[in-house]
């Protein structure tokens, strides 16, 4: 098994010297080469700044010490230094050179993530749910999925809420007031709109609750059921919005 492992090893080597804690220098491998800047998400020839790695003591378990190189966006309008983390096994020894000092990537920072792409009706009418689910994609890109679950689930209850207080303005305030699953069950008309928005309140209970119920379904599955409430959302609006502009008085 070891020389299949180090085959696939050797198809993404970068070598580099780096400095060791006692202030000398060593060259090591490692597998990632950034191509995309993690900041303004262009790609680009990143620009690797200094031709020094970092090679620090590793205290966790499973890895024996870490490399860190600093990269530079190239453009212009950015230009920002980002720093990318790598760890070896801590079993490393056990490759032949060159294998023995190989480091693979393990995160970079900072890393913003992209603006989630949102419709734009759907924008017009909940601009809280906008804020929220983007920093709980912020948070979930930063590997706080705890977190993000929970805010996941919070903007879908703006979301709904919302949709619906737009539809029903008389009765905003106690739409404000009522549970999520009470008002998908009332003033939820369409059957495709209702049944995702459901499992999609489902899920995010469980991020919630300290015991799940649904073990086969994970955050995933909760980001899905989002996109698919937002678009039957959208898809709602924009058949409003035709029916209102085409009046079938004016067919010949």
């Amino acid at each position: 098994m070891v020389p299949l492992i180090l085959n696939i090893i050797a198809i993404n080597m970068h070598k580099i010297n780096a400095r060791t804690k006692n202030g000398g220098t060593k060259e090591v491998a490692y597998d990632y080469y950034p191509d995309i800047c993690p900041v303004c998400h262009t790609a680009a020839e990143i620009k690797r700044d200094f031709a020094e790695g970092y090679l620090f003591p590793h205290e966790e378990e499973n890895f024996h010490h870490y490399l860190q190189i600093i990269y530079r966006c190239p453009r212009l309008s950015c230009g920002t230094h980002f720093i990318v983390h790598y760890e070896a096994p801590k079993n490393y020894e056990r490759f032949a050179a060159p294998y023995h000092d190989y480091f693979h990537q393990k995160r970079i920072f900072p890393k913003i993530p992209e603006k989630l792409k949102i419709p734009e009706r759907v924008s017009a009418i909940s601009t809280r749910f906008v804020d929220i689910v983007n920093q709980a994609n912020a948070a979930e890109a930063h590997s706080l999925y705890d977190v993000a679950g929970m805010a996941y689930r919070k903007a879908l209850e703006f979301l709904i809420k919302d949709y619906c207080i737009n539809l029903n303005q008389s009765e905003e305030k106690v739409i404000r007031s009522i549970p999520l699953m009470q008002c998908i069950s009332k003033y939820v008309s369409d059957g495709n709109l209702k049944e995702c928005a459901k499992r999609a309140a489902w899920l995010g209970n469980d991020e919630t609750h300290y015991e799940k119920i649904w073990t086969d379904h994970d955050i995933e599955d909760l980001k899905v059921l989002i996109r698919l409430t937002q678009n039957w959302i959208d898809n709602e609006l924009l058949t409003a919005q035709y029916i209102k502009e085409m009046d079938s008085k004016k067919q010949n």
